[in-house]
This record gives structure tokens, sequence and C-alpha cells, in this order.
């Protein structure tokens, strides 16, 4: 066991007869057949959104719904990390572009040209899949054998114009060892709206609360909403009347504030 594992919660949208069958079990969590793709974003393995509930329904409704006509649903695993190939870990990309040096040179003196990730967001993810497979084929065979593998993905359009930011960015977990999944679970979703944001309801008067329990939220004029920019310091208006930017508020300005309040 990687003495840096960490236990996180993971989502798998699947049908509702297997989140049914897995939940009272019927099938066995070392039954759960990993995906074998050749286009798999991470290699093969049992896939999960990490913490992402919502995503993971929304994928098996386009997936079961849409295309298959059966009823969807989310499972919710604990996952032992371990021995995990986390691709948001330095040292470990460094491995994976090394080995992908050597299998293209592989490729180059057999004549055979690599597989491309193609398609919107690069949805088949050939090159990926068939480079994550094959260093940990390599590094098993020395004695390495992974449980886990992790990464994180900037899917999607940018949240705003000129944002770094994508609309469906998320981290996926693709499960090699089955003893890695310590338990499942059916998460509950009522108390998420359509996006895992926590519902909100009108009070009727034009400002809105939350009904989860996460504190009122309340609906700002656009003159409301530019005079808290500057009280808080995140602007300043200079004598030319210029906006400028702030970062970092003076320790004046924040003594200044605290009395104001």
């Amino acid at each position: 066991m990687d003495q840096f594992s960490r236990t996180v919660l993971g989502y798998h949208g699947c049908t509702e007869e297997f989140a049914d069958k897995l939940l009272l079990g019927q099938v066995s969590v070392g039954e759960w057949e990993p995906s074998r793709n050749h286009w798999d974003w991470l290699g093969h393995g049992v896939y999960f959104w990490e913490h992402s509930p919502e995503r993971a329904l929304r994928w098996a409704r386009e997936v079961f719904d849409s295309d298959k006509g059966e009823k969807s649903a989310v499972i919710g695993p604990v996952v032992q990390l371990g021995r995990c190939f986390d691709l948001l870990n330095e040292s470990v990309t460094v491995i994976l572009g090394e080995n992908f040096q050597e299998l293209k040179q592989l490729f180059e003196e057999q004549g055979k040209e690599l597989p491309k990730n193609i398609g919107k967001d690069w949805k088949s993810r050939n090159r990926d899949c068939l480079t994550i497979n094959e260093t940990l084929s390599k590094l098993e065979i020395g004695g390495e054998r992974y449980d886990t593998v992790r990464g994180t993905f900037t899917e999607g359009e940018p949240v705003y114009e000129g944002a770094g930011f994508s609309k469906e960015a998320h981290i996926q977990i693709a499960v090699r060892n089955p003893q890695s999944i310590l338990g499942v679970f059916r998460p509950n979703l009522s108390q998420f709206c359509h996006y895992g944001i926590p519902a909100i309801c009108s009070t009727g008067s034009g400002r809105q609360r939350s009904e989860s329990g996460f504190g009122p939220q309340y609906r700002e004029t656009n003159e409301e909403r530019w005079q808290r920019l500057i009280r808080i310091g995140l602007i300043k208006i200079l004598e030319d009347g210029a906006v400028e930017v702030c970062y970092e508020r003076s320790d004046e300005e924040s003594e200044s504030q605290n009395t104001a309040e």
C-alpha cells in the first residue's frame, strides 16, 4: 500500500438493474466488469467520477436512457486509491512521458503509425489508452503494480469568455484492482440541482434563500454588486473615473472597512 494513498468517494453511472444487483449483493465487486475500450481515457479499469454524482448521472442518462432505452442510476463506491498512478503528480507524468517516447520509437522501428486521440475534446483517447496501458504493463513486469489511475480533464467550453476553467472539468479514476473498492452505496441526489449545486428557491421578494442548509444566498441588484466590489476591495475607482483591479488590500484599507462595518 502506498504511504500517501487516499480514500475518496467515486460515482459510477450505470443501469438501475446493475445498481440494484450490486447493492443487494447479487453481483460482487470482484465481478464488476472493467472497461476495456481502446479509447478509454485512463486505460482499462472500472471508471468513476471523483466527487461528482451529478456528472455520473448525466453520463448514465446520455448512454442508457437515450441510446439503449434503459433506466439509469448512480452507484457511489468508497475507493482506496492504494498505489495510484496519479496523473496530477509530476513524477508520474514524467514516467508516462518518457515511456511514450520509447513507445513512439518502437512504432517507428516497426514502420507503424501510433494511434491518435481524436474527436471533440479528444473523446476517443486511443493514444492515451495505449500509452497508459503499456506503461503500467511495463512497470508491473518490474514489480510495480498500480491499483488505480487518476487524472483530471479540462473538458467542454470555457466557463466564461477568457476563462481558465472549462464547464465540464472533472477528475476520473480508473480502478484496476477491485480490492481498492471498499464498499458501495446509493447516493442521495435529491439535495442537488441539475448541476450539482444546492437547490435554491425564491422567497418571492426578489432575493433567494437556500433550503439545503448552506445558509442564505441573495440575488443582488447590479448597483449592490458594484458597491460590494468596491467595499471589499476587489476594485478601486480612481480620480479620473477609471477602474483599477485590486489584488491585495493594504492594512489601512482593511482597518477602514472593518470600522465602517
